[in-house]
């Protein structure tokens, strides 16, 4: 996979795909986790005199609990973060009066595209947009780990009619996710818990075909298993449609895969944390590791009653002397909500992405990267 360090940028007009999908509220953005991680790329554009075209999106058009938002908000964070950077902003994505604003661009500055899926074109690939878009610039810097599993406009089109070249992140992303996956140093073991159980009962599989020693589980991943052990979850929640895929994963490797012993019950009589004997359990498993993926919590932990889990088990991973790799959006706040964060060796920026790449599954934009 080429990387812009491999072709020469001096002075070009560059096409960037950023991974700048934040929560914003109130207009203001609220973590810039994914912002800073790709500030690299940005910043190694700049110093090489390149004209810049930024383009990404923020949330889904069309969706309830998270729409597609306007760039304004991340261009603010971005002059905050970089300074003496002129930043030029268009309320559209192509077309000739963006073409003109393109070839207009002088050294160092920045043009920003507006939401990428906000336009119709970016989600049906269409091609007319991807056309558009490479129009647009020289090169195309492919710096989204967290839409490589998107066969996009911006993803899979545009690299069609450009030069494409992968970014600093991208490229950590794949090294960092591909070690772990092909050359983990043992005991090796996954912590999974969350929900999405249709995600994580893959790279469980995946994880433990590969070699690893042991998946530790928790939340609703938790309660599937548990659920085919006959254990009385009372109103706990169960991905009922995935339990004959978690029953099939367990006849393969129930040794490998160790489920909670105890738990936290909310008022409704539901599973809302592992309890203190899984924990003590859990952090000696951990101790001993010499690699650790952790993606989704163990439980609520956004509610004092139910943290506990949560919080000794990011302790252990954070203590520990393994290789640690975290990712997912929960798991990234509870995090920043316990402080450590700076402890991780590796933060994954993709949630879905990076499930599936250690699920095996081949992700269509780092397929044309590897071309």
């Amino acid at each position: 996979m080429k990387t812009l360090k491999d072709i020469d940028l001096k002075g070009k007009t560059v096409l960037a795909r950023t991974g700048f999908d934040v929560p914003i509220e109130n207009g203001k953005v609220q973590d810039n986790f994914r912002i800073t991680a790709g500030l690299e790329t940005v910043k190694y554009l700049l110093q090489n005199h390149c004209k810049i075209v930024l383009a990404f999106h923020i949330g889904r058009k069309g969706d309830k609990e998270n729409p597609a938002l306007p760039v304004a908000p991340v261009v603010e964070e971005l002059k905050r973060i970089i300074r003496d950077v002129s930043f030029l902003e268009v309320s559209s994505w192509a077309g000739q009066t963006v073409k003109r604003m393109a070839q207009g661009l002088r050294e160092g500055q920045i043009l920003v595209l507006e939401n990428l899926r906000l336009h119709p074109g970016e989600e049906k690939n269409d091609d007319h947009f991807a056309r558009e878009l490479a129009s647009l610039a020289e090169v195309f810097v492919q710096d989204a780990f967290c839409v490589l599993h998107r066969d996009h406009a911006s993803v899979t089109g545009v690299p069609k009619y450009l030069l494409t070249v992968a970014g600093f992140l991208v490229a950590r992303e794949v090294e960092e996710l591909d070690n772990a996956t092909e050359r983990p140093t043992h005991p090796a073991l996954v912590v999974i818990g969350g929900a999405k159980t249709e995600t994580k009962i893959p790279v469980i599989a995946n994880l433990l075909t590969r070699g690893y020693d042991q998946v530790l589980t928790g939340g609703v991943v938790a309660n599937n298993f548990l659920k085919n052990q006959k254990v009385d979850l009372k109103n706990s929640t169960v991905d009922q449609e995935y339990l004959d895929d978690a029953a099939a994963i367990w006849d393969q490797f129930q040794s490998k895969i160790i489920l909670p012993s105890d738990y936290v019950w909310s008022e409704k009589e539901q599973i809302f944390d592992i309890g203190g004997e899984t924990i003590r359990s859990y952090e000696d498993l951990i101790n001993a590791a010499k690699t650790i993926i952790w993606n989704g919590p163990m439980g609520v932990f956004e509610e004092d009653k139910f943290r506990a889990g949560t919080l000794r088990i990011g302790q252990a991973i954070a203590v520990s002397s393994a290789k640690k790799i975290a990712g997912g959006g929960d798991t990234i706040a509870a995090l920043r909500e316990f402080q450590l964060l700076e402890q991780m060796d590796f933060i994954s920026t993709g949630g879905g992405v990076m499930l599936e790449f250690l699920a095996g599954k081949e992700l269509p934009g780092l397929k044309i990267l590897n071309k």
